[in-house]
């Protein structure tokens, strides 16, 4: 005849924990055939033809997280102005230059080494918009009117 152990006591440190055997064992068969989901962080975003994922953006201020999606466009040669609206006829928009940053750490390849404008204006001069440099890392403010490159993204939120 076969005994069965009413309860399971392990040591953890100075302390003994019981736990009821029927529980114990039905944790572990249950950890044996559940499948863990992998968490909304570790899945890659479905990419269009030409799109090229730049990796994740954390969310500031209690904002949620998103993930970054460059498009495949280019504008070259654009004023601030041309670059912005070129960018709403792509359905993306201007990335910020956090965006930037990442855009050149992860996908610096696509990229021509030269300078791209941001969507992000100067707040005391509106006359200047910020610019990433993808040759030499170059940042700064650029005058609206001079002639840069422009890439768009999309953002897709984490739920």
């Amino acid at each position: 005849m076969t005994q069965v152990a009413e309860n399971v006591t392990f040591k953890l440190g100075e302390a003994h924990v019981t736990i009821p055997a029927k529980s114990f064992m039905k944790v572990w068969l249950d950890s044996l055939t559940t499948t863990i989901a992998p968490s909304a962080h570790a899945v890659r975003p479905l990419l269009a033809a030409g799109e090229s994922y730049a990796g994740i953006m954390l969310g500031k201020n209690r904002a949620a997280d998103y993930r970054l999606i460059l498009l495949p466009s280019v504008a070259k040669d654009v004023t601030y102005d041309e670059a912005v609206e070129w960018a709403a006829s792509t359905g993306g928009v201007l990335p910020d230059p956090s965006e930037q940053c990442l855009l050149r750490a992860n996908l610096n390849e696509e990229f021509l080494p030269a300078c791209y404008w941001s969507g992000k204006q100067d707040a005391e001069d509106p006359s200047f918009a910020w610019i990433q440099g993808f040759g030499h890392g170059t940042q700064g403010y650029g005058r609206k009117d001079d002639r840069f490159h422009a890439r768009v993204v999309r953002r897709e939120l984490i739920e």
